[in-house]
């Protein structure tokens, strides 16, 4: 989108470069303000060369942490992102919570604690049993009658001293360590989900006050065109006027990349399906 926006102002100084040329040929203009046009068109190329580099990087990294093929084209042919901050806060933040790992090991964390405790505390209690024998006999004398004996035990595993009730405690402090890192995660969550929709929002709020802006500069800079054929501006006022709209083209190329990477963050968050984009109808 950058190199897109930069590509628009290219043109608008391509334009102004040949109309410099054509007044120049016919003695309207000097030949200063050839150089003036032509060093704000060198300087728009260099700013074209080096957003395409950069597209052409984030390309690659992309295709090394995917490992996918990617291209520009693939890229362009959906660039209206996920909806999923359309979505009601609370489906968002209900959404992020069940799909968040940390969130999820450290409830699993929780139960492993809640285990350690029943266990360590069942440690406390005596084992009762009871068991049955019926003799035939015995190693001394076959002719014996049978005998039947049962057997009441209690069994302990209260190991040396007072080490249960220090295992207790410590289990018992590991469990409340692992409900506060639930707490933490979940407050991390919200803060995450929270941070993108508001980043969203003000975004969304800067990019039509930039749309309107560069609507009135390139109205102004169709009316200075007119002017200055009739001979009421001059070549800096164009000039100055294409450096606004080129400027409003690239802030709203910038509000809309940074829009897009904020609705792809908040689509890991809140979905369990990475792949799949709902488009903007």
């Amino acid at each position: 989108m950058k190199a897109q926006s930069i590509e628009k102002s290219l043109a608008i100084h391509q334009k102004l470069l040949q109309q410099a040329k054509n007044r120049i040929a016919q003695g309207a203009s000097p030949q200063s303000d050839l150089s003036l046009v032509q060093g704000r068109l060198d300087a728009t190329s260099g700013e074209l060369f080096s957003a395409k580099l950069q597209s052409e990087l984030a390309i690659q990294k992309l295709i090394e942490l995917t490992g996918t093929t990617l291209s520009a084209p693939q890229l362009k042919a959906n660039m209206t992102g996920p909806i999923q901050h359309t979505q009601i806060l609370e489906a968002l933040l209900a959404n992020a919570q069940m799909q968040s790992p940390e969130l999820q090991k450290a409830k699993a964390q929780a139960l492993i604690s809640r285990a350690t405790v029943q266990e360590k505390a069942s440690a406390l209690k005596p084992d009762i049993y009871i068991r049955a024998e019926r003799q035939y006999g015995n190693y001394f004398s076959t002719d014996t009658s049978a005998n039947t004996r049962i057997f009441i035990g209690v069994t302990s595993k209260f190991g040396p001293g007072l080490s249960s009730f220090t295992q207790i405690d410590a289990a018992k402090a590991q469990e409340d360590t692992s409900e506060f890192e639930i707490q933490s995660q979940q407050r991390l969550v919200r803060e995450l989900v929270m941070n993108d929709v508001s980043v969203i929002r003000s975004l969304q709020q800067r990019t039509q006050a930039i749309q309107g802006a560069l609507s009135a500069s390139q109205s102004v800079l169709e009316s200075f065109e007119r002017q200055f054929n009739a001979g009421r501006k001059t070549w800096l006022d164009l000039m100055t006027v294409a450096k606004d709209v080129a400027q409003n083209e690239m802030q709203l190329a910038e509000l809309r990349g940074a829009e897009l990477q904020t609705s792809w963050h908040l689509h890991i968050l809140t979905s369990d399906n990475y792949s799949q984009v709902n488009p903007k109808p």
